[in-house]
């Protein structure tokens, strides 16, 4: 059953990392992937730079996106997969033909801009700051120990309810749709709504009354190509 949820846009800003998705241990992990070395207090940048650094740029190119990538393409197409990631204005990533490993070649150019930094420019992402207010009593907004898919799912949906210009609007809310459209969510603060800010988002008198609507502080990282007209100071209802 969905519940109402009034969304508003307290932060829009350009950032270049997505916390949670791309760990240290993660990173040592590739770096042995590649033959390269790491010692237990190593920097595991330095690390990946020189494993980087010893491969020549083709071979670089098949084995960073045939390890990362859930589709890698053919050889010739991961070079230029690599190669178009010097173009700051055409990140192969934006309209990659396969929707599931947007994020993973973004995460490749990442890994590409740390080791190489003169060559690939750092890629970007949009980080949203979200306030969702419930407005029934018996509604579950996400909390800090949801699962990873349950806040990416929660918050896409919120988004695909947004009129305007939004290329998210009447989207498939299934897995695939939802980790395309958004690709990391962390969940801030939560306080309890107060009888006013219900009544003036519009929640019934009973909902008002049950001192159980919350207030939840989200953080999204989502691709541009996710966000049409959206900005901040943005405001909507929701049914999720």
């Amino acid at each position: 059953m969905p519940y109402p949820y009034a969304v508003h846009v307290v932060s829009a800003e350009v950032v270049h990392d997505i916390p949670e998705r791309f760990g240290e241990a993660g990173l040592r992990e590739l770096v042995e992937a590649l033959d390269g070395e790491i010692g237990e207090d190593d920097d595991v940048w330095e690390a990946l730079t020189r494993a980087f650094s010893a491969l020549p740029a083709q071979e670089l190119a098949e084995r960073l996106l045939d390890l990362v990538l859930l589709q890698p393409p053919i050889p010739a197409g991961c070079e230029a997969l690599v190669r178009a990631m010097e173009d700051p204005e055409t990140p192969p990533w934006r309209t990659h033909e396969v929707a599931e490993d947007r994020v993973w070649l973004w995460y490749c150019h990442r890994l590409l801009h740390h080791a190489f930094p003169e060559r690939f420019p750092a890629p970007s992402i949009t980080c949203l700051g979200l306030e969702v207010t419930s407005l029934a009593g018996d509604a579950t907004p996400p909390g800090p120990r949801t699962s990873a898919h349950d806040r990416t799912a929660f918050v896409a949906g919120l988004l695909g309810a947004r009129g305007g210009d939004n290329p998210l609007q009447g989207g498939d809310l299934g897995d695939d749709w939802a980790y395309d459209a958004v690709w990391s969510v962390l969940v801030g603060e939560r306080r309890k709504a107060t009888p006013d800010e219900l009544t003036e988002l519009g929640a019934t008198p009973q909902a008002a009354a049950s001192g159980r609507c919350l207030v939840t502080r989200l953080r999204a990282w989502l691709p541009v190509t996710s966000l049409g007209d959206l900005h901040e100071g943005s405001r909507w209802r929701a049914e999720v």
